[in-house]
């Protein structure tokens, strides 16, 4: 049925060769009791629709959209993806337009691609508030390297390309494949940094000026283990804070799969951490010291574009501005996933 995506095939077509019907549809229920509340709901948590055509044989438009289809809310949510890449060779491709701007070890991870329903507070807290920034980038492979330069705007955000008023970041990232050398499915070490001119006008991003990333991703093809080592200086009022994440897991089959994660988190002063989605529904505080574990176990009906996966958190905030914790509680999240 994934082949029914494909609306136009014709490689004689000069102009345009390939157009296709791209999205994804996710969805959750949680429920999160904790000692300062409770809560649980179904919860559509991204529907995107959009076109990819390849034209010119090098090139690729793809344009994107988030729609909201529960009530409370305006139904079109914006613009996700909407660029024009140009690949000369295999190995080299330009983007120019809204794209993603991913680092840390979730950022740098497709949500269809996820091994838990929701990514890391290490990705909540470090990463920016949006994955899609309009800018300029180029990713090249000589291997068994691999490197990524990109130039976003930070401005204010709007729902398709932001208003430009703000200032700019630089991500860079390179990583080094030694997959194939000890005979894995996959294996990267990778090293992210990202220098933003910090600007109040910046809504687009998150108020950090420096972060850097050391990441490990190792599949051997049953079992597998993905860290994350991350830390950025902030600016204004968030303070400096970094963050660690073990997650190893395991495959019995194509089909069948166990996740467990532990997060840690450490902010320099107080109030420098916020929670993740469904605690954060509980209490909007923040503290300075977060730990979280994580064990799911997730069933791939048809590899990452059709796939359920349910796990349970538990999730521990303090500060030291307030006695005792600012948030302690347990989730259980269930979600499927669709994407073609």
């Amino acid at each position: 049925y994934w082949d029914l995506t494909t609306l136009y095939k014709n490689e004689d077509n000069r102009f345009l060769q390939q157009l296709e019907f791209v999205g994804r549809f996710h969805g959750d229920y949680f429920r999160t009791n904790a000692k300062q509340g409770e809560d649980d709901d179904w919860i559509f948590r991204r529907l995107r629709l959009g076109l990819e055509a390849t034209i010119l044989e090098d090139f690729t438009l793809h344009v994107e959209g988030d729609f909201n289809p529960q009530d409370g809310g305006s139904f079109y949510r914006g613009l996700t993806d909407a660029y024009l890449a140009w690949e000369p060779d295999p190995d080299l491709r330009f983007k120019l337009g809204k794209q993603s701007a991913g680092f840390t070890q979730d950022g740098h991870t497709s949500s269809n691609k996820l091994l838990t329903p929701e990514r890391s507070n290490i990705a909540n807290n470090l990463w920016f508030k949006e994955e899609y920034m309009p800018g300029i980038s180029v990713r090249g492979r000589p291997s068994p390297w691999i490197y990524f330069l990109g130039l976003y705007s930070g401005g204010s955000a709007n729902k398709e390309f932001g208003t430009f008023d703000g200032s700019a970041f630089l991500l860079a990232a390179g990583a080094y494949d030694f997959g194939k050398e000890i005979g894995a499915k996959e294996g990267y070490v990778v090293l992210d940094y990202v220098y933003q001119d910090p600007d109040p006008r910046n809504t687009f991003t998150a108020p950090l000026q420096h972060i850097a990333s050391l990441l490990l991703r190792y599949d051997s093809g049953s079992w597998g283990l993905r860290t994350d080592l991350t830390g950025g200086a902030g600016y204004g009022s968030q303070s400096d804070l970094w963050g660690f994440s073990f997650l190893p897991f395991y495959s019995f089959s194509e089909h069948w799969q166990l996740v467990f994660r532990y997060t840690f988190m450490d902010a320099a002063d107080p109030g420098g951490i916020r929670l993740g989605r469904y605690a954060n529904r509980i209490t909007d505080e923040r503290g300075d010291e977060y730990h979280e574990v994580y064990a799911g176990l997730n069933w791939f009906l048809n590899g990452h574009r059709l796939k359920l996966q349910t796990g349970v958190e538990w999730a521990r905030l303090t500060d030291s501005g307030h006695s005792g914790s600012v948030y302690e509680g347990w989730s259980w999240i269930s979600a499927l996933r669709v994407s073609w």
